[in-house]
């Protein structure tokens, strides 16, 4: 999937909107030199990246995730800026009532990544 159409996808999908920031470790900032790095970490907690990009200082991703058993669909656009080590994450739900408990476990899972 381009880019440009997960863009869209993310823009227009109907639901509820949370947008966050976060400082981000060390150890993750030297962690990413490689959007793949990340991929792989957040893969590992469940959560799918359907695009990325960008180059040092600045990333950009869009992840997935959906709730087991069941239909709620997270989308998560996440910038990374590592010059500043913060993250800014827009987290659009279809289930308002779970958006912060997944929000919760999302950033769990991002200030995991560069630990050993």
């Amino acid at each position: 999937m381009s880019s440009i159409l997960v863009y869209l996808w993310f823009v227009t999908f109907k639901s509820n909107n949370m947008m966050q920031e976060y400082s981000l470790s060390p150890l993750a900032i030297a962690s990413l030199t490689t959007p793949n790095a990340l991929l792989r970490h957040m893969q590992s907690q469940s959560i799918q990246c359907i695009a990325s990009g960008g180059q040092s200082p600045n990333f950009k991703f869009f992840f997935f995730a959906q709730k087991a058993e069941e239909t709620s669909i997270y989308l998560v656009e996440c910038i990374i800026n590592t010059s500043s080590a913060k993250s800014q994450i827009k987290i659009k739900a279809d289930d308002q009532s779970s958006s912060q408990a997944f929000s919760t476990l999302f950033q769990s899972a991002l200030s995991k990544f560069g630990l050993p």
